[in-house]
């Protein structure tokens, strides 16, 4: 067993990977699973690092309250220097 507390991003990589096709997320008629989940968190984390946002940036995250305005409308990330505005998924390569 291991005794090292995960980070909220771990955790939810090992849902995902425990239970890939089970709901993670269930609003309405909306159902997401831990895998769709995990993907979408990943793309979402990307957004920052490909604008060159690291640790100790401050940045500004403007996004609604609902899993139903996931993509394909991308929250809206700011930063300052010019980034303000900017969608936040990073393009997949």
């Amino acid at each position: 067993m291991n005794d090292v507390p995960l980070a909220l991003g771990q955790m939810l990589d090992v849902a995902a990977e425990r239970f890939p096709d089970k709901p993670a997320v269930v609003f309405k008629d909306t159902r997401v699973t831990y895998a769709e989940l995990a993907a979408r968190a990943d793309a979402f984390a990307r957004g920052p690092l490909a604008l060159g946002l690291g640790p100790g940036d401050h940045a500004v995250l403007w996004m609604p309250n609902s899993i139903e305005d996931g993509p394909p409308s991308p929250p809206t990330f700011g930063a300052p220097r010019g980034t303000r505005g900017t969608p936040l998924y990073a393009e997949q390569q």
